[in-house]
């Protein structure tokens, strides 16, 4: 089982990947889009008060409680359906 070896906060996902690579904690091309694409969907989420979830598309998240159907704003999210 692995530990926790690095912590990096931050408000600004190109910031926390700057840092990230400066450091020389990620080696991998793929690896570091990924991680890209995560930050940036962090961001987003902080900056509109959005819900966000890794591995999963930007948009109001069901409650775990209630199980709710909303919609996101954007027409073009998986949420709207294809």
């Amino acid at each position: 089982m692995g530990r926790l070896a690095h912590v990096i906060e931050g408000r600004e996902g190109a910031v926390i990947a700057a840092t990230v690579i400066q450091e020389g904690l990620v080696t991998q091309l793929d690896h570091a889009a990924y991680l890209g694409r995560e930050l940036t969907k962090a961001e987003i989420a902080l900056k509109t008060g959005s819900g966000y979830e890794q591995d999963a598309a930007l948009g109001l998240l069901p409650s775990k409680k209630s199980q709710s159907t909303e919609l996101c704003e954007d027409l073009a999210c998986c949420c709207h359906g294809a």
